[in-house]
C-alpha cells in the first residue's frame, strides 16, 4: 500500500484520523511503501506548523525505517505532468510512483487524489 503524505502525516502528528489510520495499518499488515518526496513534503510541513522536534522526531524516524521508500523516478514526473488527472504536483507525483510501483492500494487523505487513484484502479481505504 503506497502511503502519501497526507496519511504519513497522521501516523506521526495527532491529527483526526491519526488512531483509525493506525488502527487500519495493524489490522491489515500491509507492506507499506512511500516516495522519497514524502519525506520531504512531511518535514516541510512540520517547519510550516512549527511543531517541536520531541513531538515527532523519533517517531518519523521509526516510521521511516518501518515503511520502503523508494526514490521518485524520471518517468514518475513525465506521468504526472502528462496525467488526464487535475491535480497538484506532488499529489500527481505519488499517483505516479505508486503506478509505477504496482501498489494495488493507496492511503491518502486528500479527496481529489482518492478519486484519481479510485480511477486508475487502486483501492483507497475509507479511515
Amino acid at each position: 500500500m503506497y502511503v502519501d503524505t497526507s496519511a504519513f502525516t497522521k501516523l506521526i502528528v495527532e491529527e483526526a484520523e491519526s488512531v483509525s489510520l493506525a488502527h487500519f495499518f495493524d489490522e491489515t499488515r500491509a507492506e507499506l511503501v512511500m516516495s522519497r518526496l514524502t519525506y520531504t513534503e512531511f518535514y516541510c510541513m512540520i517547519k510550516r506548523r512549527a511543531i517541536k522536534p520531541e513531538n515527532w522526531e523519533s517517531m518519523a524516524r521509526q516510521s521511516f525505517n518501518q515503511i520502503k521508500v523508494f526514490p521518485v523516478q524520471e518517468s514518475d514526473y513525465l506521468e504526472a505532468a502528462a496525467s488526464e488527472w487535475h491535480l497538484r504536483g506532488a499529489d500527481a507525483i505519488h499517483l505516479a510512483a505508486a503506478l509505477r510501483l504496482g501498489c494495488d492500494a493507496m492511503a491518502v487523505f486528500d479527496a481529489e487524489l482518492a478519486e484519481a487513484a479510485r480511477a486508475r484502479g487502486l483501492e483507497v481505504p475509507s479511515f
